[in-house]
């Protein structure tokens, strides 16, 4: 079973390798920092099963797992995280996720979700029940995605104009769609749902 990791953070990449490395069934293929890294790696590169966070930047785990299963469905996606939330966990799985786990999983449940999935099961550990969302989680659209994202770098209307190659009235319309998608009041809790739901 060739294993791919990603993660932003090296020691939770070294200890995942080092936790798997002396299994006799496992080879470590990869590893990378983040989405589009591993976009760029897995696009030739023999492998299995992908560990991928969630928390990442500039290409969170939703996003890249989504892409990545659009160019390679063969590969079977297990999403790693912090954090124990419905928004999460139904991303997780629209996307095409084999697998959801906390990042305090025991050696033996990962070893046994590594089977499961290479078998072609499915495996959630997240109950769903850490958090419950304030706000709804509905479809965007792929600009509407851009501009969020912006947004949440920090840039006006006038800059993100700019870097996406539309009017300023074009991204005002687009952000007052977000606000009335999400029910979210303003900006900052617009911004807010997006990271709970894995979008940024």
């Amino acid at each position: 079973m060739r294993v791919f990791i990603v993660d932003d953070k090296e020691l939770t990449r070294s200890g995942i390798s080092m936790l798997l490395e002396h299994e006799p069934d496992i080879n470590i293929a990869g590893t990378a920092t983040d989405g589009r890294e591993a976009l760029f790696k897995l696009r030739t590169l023999p492998v299995d099963i992908v560990l991928m966070d969630i928390e990442m930047a500039p290409v969170n785990g939703i996003e890249a797992t989504e892409r990545l299963l659009a160019e390679r469905p063969e590969l079977k996606v297990i999403m790693l995280t912090d954090y124990d939330e419905e928004p999460l966990l139904r991303r997780a799985r629209k996307v095409g996720a084999s697998g959801y786990l906390l990042k305090n999983v025991s050696k033996e449940r990962l070893l046994d979700v590594l089977q499961r999935v290479s078998a072609g099961e499915t495996a959630y550990q997240g109950s769903g029940q850490g958090h419950k969302p304030d706000l709804p989680i509905p479809d965007i659209s792929a600009r509407e995605k851009d501009v969020l994202v912006l947004l949440a770098e920090g840039y006006n209307s006038q800059e993100i104009a700019g870097k996406l190659y539309i009017s300023k009235n074009t991204v005002d319309t687009h952000r007052k769609n977000l606000l009335a998608k999400t029910s979210a009041k303003n900006v900052a809790e617009l911004i807010g749902w997006a990271a709970k739901g894995g979008l940024i």
